[in-house]
């Protein structure tokens, strides 16, 4: 669903979640860089109890310095990903990145923790 802006994408996955068709529903706010992503509190609230109702993920992506809060209070995980190194000298030939995951808030297991992986690079990326 593309929606012009934030609030509208809200009400879009509100839509989704609600139908219980979906086990992920991902709202995608990095475009919205302009505008202060800030989804209001019953939007949140409604959001958080369909998911739940229905075992549903909401993942919201935003692009934000890592100082930079979360879109809201109900945001059970915040956390920060980026690319910490390219790998060009793999065995096979194969152009690796290696991903880094940090959690600034955490409501299930504490804010702090560090994940590191290693993926491949899609094919045709050099």
């Amino acid at each position: 669903v593309l929606a012009p802006g934030p609030l509208e994408a809200g009400r879009a996955a509100s839509h989704l979640l609600r139908s219980g068709a979906f086990a992920l529903v991902v709202l995608d706010l990095v475009l919205a860089v302009e505008v202060e992503v800030d989804l209001p509190l019953p939007l949140q609230s409604r959001l958080t109890g369909l998911a739940q109702t229905h075992g549903s993920v909401l993942l919201a992506l935003t692009e934000k310095p890592p100082e930079a809060g979360s879109i809201g209070s109900l945001v059970s995980l915040h956390a920060n990903v980026g690319r910490v190194r390219v790998r060009t000298q793999a065995p096979d030939g194969d152009v690796r990145f290696e991903v880094e995951v940090t959690a600034q808030k955490d409501k299930r297991h504490g804010p702090g923790w560090t994940h590191k992986e290693v993926f491949r690079a899609p094919a045709g990326l050099s």
